[in-house]
């Protein structure tokens, strides 16, 4: 994990927990959005060199580039569940976490969509390293 996102989680603590500035803490939260957004670029990008010439792109520069996106997207889902389950409950039932769920939600939504199209990505690969390799009949 990058130091920018240690600190990112850091500021994320210091406002939920010490100032309770909820709508703050959802700002930053909502920068994993762009987080999520780079990484469908770019794994975009690798598939579209992909289908232009099948071997531009070495099984181990795709399978970092995989790894990064899955493990993004599992520390993601468990600082969300970490933020989340420990809210001051009296803040929970009066509403004032509400901006800080909404940005969790959304990027949890992109998380979900990237997710989705990594899935198959490996499969897809293999498919056109076959093709690219197929006697000429």
């Amino acid at each position: 994990m990058s130091d920018k996102r240690w600190v990112s989680k850091s500021l994320v603590r210091k406002l939920v927990y010490e100032l309770k500035d909820y709508e703050a803490a959802a700002e930053l939260i909502s920068g994993s959005e762009d987080v999520f957004a780079l990484h469908s670029k770019q794994i975009g990008d690798m598939i579209a060199r992909i289908q232009e010439i099948p071997t531009a792109v070495p099984s181990q520069e795709l399978k970092e580039r995989l790894d990064n996106a899955r493990d993004d997207i599992n520390e993601h889902r468990e600082w969300e569940r970490d933020v989340l389950d420990s809210l001051p409950r009296v803040d929970d039932e009066e509403g004032l976490t509400g901006p800080l769920r909404q940005a969790f939600a959304k990027s949890a939504v992109l998380r979900v969509k990237l997710l989705n199209e990594i899935m198959p990505i490996p499969e897809k690969w293999l498919k056109a390293q076959v093709e690219a390799f197929r006697p000429i009949e």
